[in-house]
């Protein structure tokens, strides 16, 4: 809002509620204008800049005490008219090979065994991560490690279990 901004007055007894302008008095126009920074001024990043163009600055004291605040005029960069860029052609799709279905069986076993070697190996590097705390904070290894198999046996026996009961229920 420039010069102009509505303003809400309500009376004591909050029954009438009457609009009224009121003139808002900017400071820019009274604000000093640099071209270039100040010995001893620096950006003021506490206040945003009220002009495109302008970067507000201080004298790195307090208004209190004799501060001043002022606009440094700055060269925003221009958006170039031409944009190039490389484009580079899709690379041609290898040669479509029909496999057999037991072929797709082999490779989606081969899949799955490289997917569980990676699980395994960073499965591994986490149990060592907190095996290594249990050393440094001096806590039992031989409880944690216990308690990490006695969760994978449970697990174990809950889905074979479970698959069992679901194998009953499909015979009957």
């Amino acid at each position: 809002m420039d010069a102009d901004q509505l303003t809400l007055k309500i009376d004591k007894d909050a029954s009438r509620r009457s609009m009224e302008r009121i003139v808002v008095h900017s400071s820019l126009p009274r604000m000093e204008r640099f071209d270039a920074l100040p010995n001893g001024w620096k950006l003021d990043r506490s206040w945003g800049s009220p002009e495109y163009g302008w970067e507000p600055i201080c004298n790195g004291k307090s208004l209190l005490n004799g501060g001043r605040k002022g606009l440094l005029k700055v060269e925003k960069p221009t958006v170039k008219e031409s944009l190039t860029v490389a484009i580079t052609p899709p690379e041609p799709e290898p040669e479509r090979m029909d496999l057999t279905p037991s072929e797709i069986k082999v490779a989606a076993k081969i899949t799955n065994d490289l997917a569980r070697a990676k699980f395994k190996e960073k499965l591994l590097q986490e149990l060592m991560v907190d095996l290594m705390v249990c050393k440094i904070e001096g806590w039992s290894i031989t409880d944690y490690i216990s308690d990490l198999k006695t969760l994978i046996d449970e697990t174990a026996f809950s889905i074979t279990h479970n698959s069992k009961a679901q194998e009953g229920a499909s015979l009957s």
